[in-house]
This record gives structure tokens, sequence and C-alpha cells, in this order.
């Protein structure tokens, strides 16, 4: 026996089940969320460390290391990323999926709270929820023209998108800056 031939001797039980799909396909499409930018809660953490005229080495040392040790103990934490450069420094706390963002934050922010023996030179931690940054548009530009005519153009698309309501962040990736040689 084939389905072919159950579904036309039994053809109450398929029409019952075809007809619960297209309603039951009618109910979901009418009551599903669709968002052209679906909102996303953010799964990590930002912390920002500036500590004027300090090497990265000694921003590890009075600052980043006992922040880590803090941090890694409030719950949900999943990884640690530090990069540090001459004067600033930047903690990403990742979590793990299902965290409860908003507690986990502010956990992060109390335990850094909690740390007394930061230098006095040191400005302020402070903490930020990481905003992903999904690229809607994007636009690469190729030319045998040369490079300063391909970035006057480039100039110029970027000067129409700006002018549009609505536009958010627009990143410019692969221009070199201008340089001037002196001999």
């Amino acid at each position: 026996r084939s389905l072919v031939d159950f579904c036309v001797r039994r053809s109450v039980p398929v029409t019952l089940l075809m007809w619960t799909l297209l309603i039951g396909g009618t109910i979901a499409l009418l009551t599903m969320r669709r968002e052209f930018f679906p909102e996303t809660a953010p799964q990590a953490a930002r912390i920002v460390l500036v500590y004027p005229g300090a090497s990265p080495k000694e921003i590890e040392e009075s600052m980043a290391r006992k922040i880590e040790d803090r941090v890694v103990d409030v719950e949900g934490v999943d990884r640690i990323e530090t990069r540090l450069s001459e004067g600033t420094g930047g903690i990403t706390v990742k979590l793990r999926a299902g965290t409860d963002a908003d507690k986990a934050l502010e956990d992060i922010r109390l335990a850094i709270e909690q740390i007394t023996d930061l230098p006095p030179e040191a400005e302020r931690v402070r903490v930020f929820d990481f905003q992903p940054n999904f690229p809607t548009i994007m636009i690469t530009v190729a030319s045998d023209a040369g490079e300063d005519y391909i970035k006057r153009e480039l100039r110029v698309i970027r000067d129409d998108l700006k002018s549009l309501e609505g536009m958010g962040t627009l990143v410019e990736i692969g221009l070199r800056p201008r340089e001037i040689h002196v001999d």
C-alpha cells in the first residue's frame, strides 16, 4: 500500500489534516512578529578603562586584572577579552546564551564598584551594553582611475547617504589615510 492509496481511500482524515495545516499556517502568518531590524538583546558588556599617560602594562596591572578577577565571578559570564593601548583599554565580557543581560550588566557594575584600589589618576570605569551593529547595505567601490578619484567619489556617496532621513551609522573600510611626505 502506498501513501497515495491511503489518501484516496481515507479522504476524511486527509482533508481534516489539510484544513488544520491551512488554518494553523494562516494564524501563524497573521500573529508572527515581523520586523525589518529585529530587536536583539545585547549578549556582551563593554567596560571602558581610561588612564591618561599610562602604558598598557600599567593599565593591565593596576586596573584590567583587578576588574577581570571581579567580573569573571558574575553569573552568566562566558568569556572575557581585554585590549589595552596607551592611556586606554577595553574589556569585552561575553555572556552565555540565555543569560538575562540587564541583570548581568548590573552585576558587573556592582562588582566593579566594589574595587577600591584603582589608581586615583584613572577616570571612572564605565560599563556599557554591547549593541550589535548589523550592516544593512554594503557598497564596494573599485576603479582603475586611482585612489584620489575613488576617495572623491566615496565622499559624494557618503554625503548623499547622510542626507537621507533616518540614516544610521556609516562605516568606511579600506581607505588609506592621507599622508604627506617631506623630502
